[in-house]
């Protein structure tokens, strides 16, 4: 257990652990965000009659509308199961995944400041990836706000928060692209006890039959 990182999550409802993951993994997980972007459009626009928004993602997310996200993506539902023991080491809780859930932002992009449904009690949310060669000022980073608290993450950070309890979000971004990939988790000693979202398996659309 990360005892520094538990004692600051308790007091303040959130934490930021720097170079959770390696900055080669997410370089390689930001160009699959891209690649993924490029391919569901092109078989959105071209292959419609085949194209599910629930199996290969959506580019009609109410809190984002027009920028492509994805639910339960097998590589990122991966990572979210992958990632359980280090979150727990970094709360202290004894959590069990739900869901991921990553967004490629674009220009002047938003997350309007919201709380969380009950499957997200714990969430965490990590840079995987940007491109602001349209920015003069290459130390340009796209601050996050947790309740009043502005947090700045680099490639490979992660900020792990009580989704369900603090206002989160952003205002517009700047850049050309940013990848975003969030991780979300339930408390086994909390009051909702879900597991995988209420999916059968990690790695599936959440209505699917």
């Amino acid at each position: 257990m990360r005892t520094e990182y538990i004692d600051f999550f308790k007091q303040n409802k959130y934490v930021v652990v720097r170079n959770f993951l390696e900055h080669d993994k997410c370089l390689l997980l930001y160009e699959y965000v891209k690649s993924q972007a490029v391919r569901q459009s092109l078989k959105y626009t071209y292959c419609h009659d085949i194209y599910h928004h629930d199996w290969d993602g959506t580019f009609s997310d109410p809190q984002t509308h027009g920028v492509y996200s994805h639910y339960g993506d097998p590589l990122f539902d991966s990572l979210l199961n992958l990632s359980n023991d280090n979150i727990v080491s970094c709360t202290g809780l004894n959590l069990t995944p739900q869901y991921s859930y990553y967004r490629l932002y674009e220009t002047d992009s938003e997350l309007p400041n919201h709380k969380d449904r009950p499957s997200c009690e714990v969430s965490a949310t990590m840079c995987l990836g940007y491109n602001i060669n349209n920015i003069e000022d290459k130390s340009y980073n796209w601050t996050m706000y947790i309740d009043n608290t502005s947090i700045n993450l680099n490639i490979g950070d992660i900020l792990i928060y009580r989704g369900c309890e603090v206002e989160h979000g952003r205002g517009k971004f700047e850049g050309l692209n940013q990848a975003q990939v969030f991780l979300h988790y339930n408390d086994n000693d909390g009051p909702f006890k879900n597991k995988y979202d209420g999916r059968e398996y990690l790695g599936i659309p959440k209505h699917f039959r």
